[in-house]
């Protein structure tokens, strides 16, 4: 079977990377037996950033958290 080579023509992704530098991406080990939803409302509660924080259920037990200002990223991942 031959495979395909994809060539992806160079391109500025710097404002790409700055966008997403405040961005946390996780996945629950067991989505199967969690629920998503409460993880998405109970985490930010957890680490008090509820009201700076936006979050995506991703699928697949997957989920983001975009964190503004930086501080509140630092101070969680501290945790």
């Amino acid at each position: 079977m031959k495979r395909l080579k994809v060539t992806v023509p160079h391109f500025d992704n710097s404002s790409l990377i700055e966008a997403y530098s405040k961005t946390l991406i996780r996945w629950c080990m067991n989505p199967h037996m969690q629920d998503m939803k409460a993880l998405l409302y109970m985490l930010p509660r957890i680490w008090k950033v509820e009201d700076r924080v936006a979050r995506a259920d991703l699928g697949l037990g997957r989920f983001l958290f975009d964190f503004h200002p930086e501080e509140d990223i630092m101070q969680v991942l501290k945790m």
